[in-house]
């Protein structure tokens, strides 16, 4: 069996068991969310170093996913990915401030479903509005309202003319609605 035909959590699931010839299979499925994530960092160093270390992530991700989570294999290497891609850029930019992930990555930039699937658009679609619900439950309605500004990428000032807010509470309630949503 060539593991073609396979989802990709049957695919980890393989993998985890030691059957690592699927891995080759998976990585051709994910090779261009790969390389278009490190792509979107070109501007603070090589692609080629970013590629290197979504590739580790992804290699982690096949690893450590659990067929048991809530989110999808997709998700979850898409994830992890991102996550690695992001520290990369960090640690060759020398800095330690957080980079805000919408200034690095367009949810457009970076394919994570099957355009053309419409299961894989549901499917996404659902996973989106269960995280989404989950943050509506943590934040009150107002940080709620600006965090949703926050991760469209409006800056403080844009948020607080369009909401109607001071700058300081605009600040409060995204600072306050990121405590609430890692607990």
């Amino acid at each position: 069996m060539n593991g073609v035909s396979l989802s990709d959590e049957q695919l980890v699931t393989l993998i985890q068991s030691g059957k690592r010839e699927y891995i080759e299979v998976l990585r051709n499925r994910y090779y261009k969310m790969i390389e278009k994530t490190a792509e979107i960092g070109k501007f603070a160093c090589s692609v080629s170093d970013l590629s290197d270390a979504g590739y580790s992530a992804f290699i982690k991700a096949i690893l450590s996913y659990s067929p048991d989570s809530k989110a999808s294999f997709k998700t979850f290497a898409y994830a992890c990915v991102r996550k690695s891609v992001i520290s990369k850029l960090r640690d060759e930019t020398n800095t330690k401030k957080r980079i805000p992930a919408f200034e690095v990555f367009s949810i457009d930039d970076v394919e994570l479903v099957d355009r053309n699937d419409p299961e894989s658009l549901v499917i996404q679609k659902e996973d989106l509005n269960r995280i989404l619900e989950d943050i509506k439950s943590k934040l009150s309605t107002m940080e709620y309202e600006v965090f949703c500004e926050y991760i469209q990428g409006k800056s403080y000032k844009e948020i607080a003319d369009c909401t109607g807010k001071s700058l300081k509470s605009v600040s409060g309630a995204i600072t306050r609605a990121k405590a609430k949503i890692k607990r």
